[in-house]
């Protein structure tokens, strides 16, 4: 399987792994000097957080610190949102049509943590 070929995954781990690919890539061909490094590196520090921290809460010892873990990936993707659109709107070199369905995608996997963070809290 690769990150073109995953469309939906109900395996959220593997989803935001290949999510991270996908902005691997879109970030890859950049110009990461002047103005642009600075927001390129937010933008993939914030985004790839999703799914390392998403990842790490399968290691989890309490309920409570999974559920922390989601929240750091939830903070982590919002914060991603902000840098890719600033991106959008600026750098004159992104793919646009690309950058925009990463925007969608990860507006659906902030969703997806958010509905389980909201799960897990009734469940205390």
């Amino acid at each position: 399987m690769d990150a073109n070929s995953l469309k939906v995954s109900s395996d959220l781990p593997e989803r935001c792994f290949f999510f991270s690919i996908k902005v691997i890539k879109l970030l890859k061909p950049l110009n990461f000097f002047g103005l642009f490094q600075s927001l390129i590196t937010q933008f993939l520090k914030a985004a790839t957080s999703v799914g390392a921290n998403i990842t790490e809460s399968k290691f989890s010892v309490s309920r409570k610190e999974f559920c922390r873990y989601y929240e750091i990936a939830l903070k982590s993707g919002n914060e991603a949102k902000y840098w890719l659109r600033l991106l959008i709107q600026t750098h004159y070199d992104i793919n646009k049509k690309t950058a925009d369905n990463i925007l969608s995608e990860l507006t659906e996997l902030t969703a997806i943590i958010a509905a389980s963070i909201k799960t897990m809290r009734k469940k205390k």
